[in-house]
C-alpha cells in the first residue's frame, strides 16, 4: 500500500491544526511519524498527524523559530530562530544538547543524511558552515558567493551550494574540495539562486532561482554519480507561464514523483510531475496572507502549508476500492437474483474435482513470527542499510495513582522504576540548578568558533564585538 501512494497527490484541503495563529515553519521526520511546528513565540510543537493532537511541547527559544531539521534517526531536532540562535533538541529527553548562535539570520539548518553529528547551518548574506557536533568545531564552506544557499547530497557525500550569481558549486563534504561548478543556463546575466533540494529516493535535485524557473536536474551527472559531467544535464523546466510567480519553498515528494512549488505571495501550491515538468494541480487557500513554509510527507500523498500562522493539512481524497476486501465482488447497477448453488456453503466441495493451490495447507497451522521486524523499504534507499536506533513515536507512560504505585512496588521489589513521577521523594529534582549549556559563537566571516560556557541568558554578541575581539566571558550577566 506505501508504494501505490506515491502515485497520487493531494487534490483537497484536510483541515487546520490548530497552534493559535503562532505558526512559522513545519519538518516532517523521516517516517512521517511526527511533524515539528516551529512557532512565532519560540515554541515547538509535535504534531501525531493520526490523532491531530499535539504530543511534546519544547521551549527555549525567545524569537520565531524560522527553520527546522530533522536527524536521520529522528532522535535529534535542529531549530533556528530569528536572533540566530540555533539548538540541537534530544527529542526523547526535551533537552537542548547544543547550542550555537551567529550574528545574522538563518535561512537553513540541515543534519547530514547519514551522520547525526554533522550540521549544516546557511546564514544569509554570509558563507554557510559544517558544523561537527562531536568534535564542537566547524568548517565554512569556501564559496565566495554573495546570499549562499546550501544543502547535503542525497547520500551526504557532496555539499552542494548556489549564490547570488547563479553559480552552483559542488564541494567534497570531507575535505571541503571544490570538486564542479556550473552556471545555471538562464537568459539573464547574474541570476540568484533561491534554494537547492536533492530527492531522498531518486537520482534528482532541483535548482530555483531568481528568473522565476524551477530546474529539474539528473544528480548522476554530478562527480560520484554513475555519468558524471563538466555540466549536469538538465531534465525539465517548470515555471507560471501565466502569472510568472516567484517561489517560496520548492520540496520533492516521497517518491520523487512530484514538485510542490509554494508561491511567494498568497497562499497557493502548484504541483508538478517531475517526469513531463507539466503542471498537474493548483491548491489555492487562505487569501490575504503570504506563505512562509511548506512540506511533504515521505510516504503518503499528504502536504502541510504554514501561511498566517496556521498549519493547513492537504490529502488525497481516497476512493473506496471494494474488490480489495473480495477479490470475486463486482458492484452491480440494480439488483440482480441470486442463485446458489448446491455445495457453495458446504464444509466439503464434492463436486471439485482438482485440488486447489491452497488445499496442501487445509488443517496445517502455520507459524507466524511476531518478534522478526522487516524493514519498510520506503523508509530507505536501496543502498541504505537497516535503521535500529530509530524514533518513530513518542513512548506512552502511563500516569499511576500513588495508592496503587505504592503496592505495586511493594509487590515487585527488584523491577527498575519506569514511570517517572513527581513525588515528595523527587521533589528535590526540580529544585537543582539548570545545567550551564555551550554556547558556540559563529562569526559573519565564517571563521572557527571561539568555545565558551555561558549560560543562556547571556545576550547574543554584536558584530562590532566580534570584529574587536569580544568574547562571550566579557559580555555582562544579566
Amino acid at each position: 500500500m506505501l508504494n501505490s501512494r506515491d502515485k497520487h497527490y493531494p487534490e483537497e484541503n484536510d483541515g487546520l491544526l490548530d497552534c493559535s495563529g503562532l505558526a512559522q515553519s513545519c519538518a516532517f521526520n523521516r517516517f512521517g511519524t511526527l511533524l515539528a511546528v516551529g512557532c512565532r513565540d519560540g515554541r515547538i510543537l509535535f504534531w501525531d498527524l493520526m490523532t491531530r493532537g499535539v504530543t511534546r511541547t519544547f521551549t527555549g527559544h525567545s524569537y520565531s523559530v524560522t527553520t527546522l531539521g530533522w536527524s536521520r534517526s529522528g532522535r535529534f531536532l535542529a531549530s533556528g530562530a530569528a536572533d540566530g540562535t540555533v539548538y540541537v533538541w534530544d527529542v526523547l529527553s526535551g533537552e537542548r544538547r547544543h547550542a550555537y548562535h551567529v550574528v545574522a539570520p538563518l535561512v537553513k539548518v540541515q543534519f547530514h543524511p547519514r551522520c547525526d553529528q554533522q550540521l549544516l547551518v546557511c546564514i544569509s548574506k554570509q558563507r554557510p558552515a559544517l558544523i561537527d557536533i562531536t568534535n564542537l568545531n566547524s568548517r565554512p564552506v569556501p564559496d565566495n558567493g554573495d546570499n549562499i544557499i546550501a544543502t547535503f547530497s542525497r547520500r551526504g557525500e557532496q555539499l552542494v551550494t548556489g549564490n547570488s550569481r547563479g553559480m552552483v558549486t559542488v564541494f567534497q563534504t570531507d575535505t571541503l574540495e571544490e570538486l564542479i561548478s556550473f552556471r545555471v543556463p538562464t537568459s539573464l546575466a547574474l541570476t540568484q539562486i533561491k534554494s537547492l533540494e536533492f530527492c531522498g529516493k531518486r537520482s534528482l535535485f532541483l535548482v530555483s532561482s531568481a528568473d522565476r524557473v524551477i530546474r529539474l536536474f539528473d544528480a548522476d551527472s554530478l562527480p560520484g554519480g554513475s555519468s558524471p559531467q563538466k555540466e549536469p544535464v538538465c531534465l525539465q523546466r517548470m515555471q507560471d507561464l501565466v502569472n510568472r510567480t516567484m517561489w517560496k519553498n520548492c520540496h520533492f515528494s516521497g517518491g520523487g514523483a512530484y514538485v510542490v512549488a509554494g508561491c511567494s505571495r498568497g497562499h497557493v501550491l502548484h504541483l508538478y510531475e517531475t517526469a513531463t515538468g507539466s503542471l498537474v494541480k493548483i491548491l489555492k487557500g487562505t487569501t490575504g496572507e503570504d506563505l512562509t513554509d511548506v512540506a511533504w510527507h515521505p510516504l503518503r500523498p499528504m502536504i502541510t502549508s504554514v501561511c498566517g500562522g496556521a498549519v493547513t493539512v492537504w490529502a488525497h481524497n481516497p476512493v473506496e476500492n471494494w474488490s480489495a476486501f473480495a477479490p470475486n465482488f463486482t458492484e452491480l447497477e440494480e439488483n440482480e437474483q441470486y442463485d446458489e448453488h448446491e455445495s457453495e456453503f458446504d464444509a466439503e466441495d464434492e463436486d471439485r474435482s482438482e485440488k486447489g493451490d491452497n488445499d496442501e495447507l487445509t488443517g496445517e497451522e502455520l507459524e507466524v513470527d511476531v518478534m522478526a521486524i522487516d524493514s519498510v523499504p520506503n523508509y530507505a534507499s536501496s543502498d541504505e542499510g537497516n535503521d535500529s536506533d530509530c524514533l518513530l513515536n513518542f513512548p506512552v507512560q502511563p500516569d499511576y495513582d500513588e495508592e496503587e504505585e505504592k503496592e505495586w512496588r511493594q509487590t515487585h521489589p527488584n523491577e527498575p522504576v519506569s514511570v517517572k513521577r513527581k513525588s515528595e521523594d523527587s521533589a528535590d529534582l526540580d529544585d537543582r540548578p539548570a545545567k550551564r549549556l555551550k554556547v558556540l559563537e559563529i562569526t559573519a566571516q565564517g571563521t572557527p568558533f571561539h568555545e565558551q560556557l555561558a549560560p543562556m541568558s547571556l545576550p547574543p554578541a554584536t558584530s562590532s564585538d566580534l570584529d574587536s575581539g569580544l568574547s562571550l566571558d566579557s559580555l555582562p550577566v544579566e
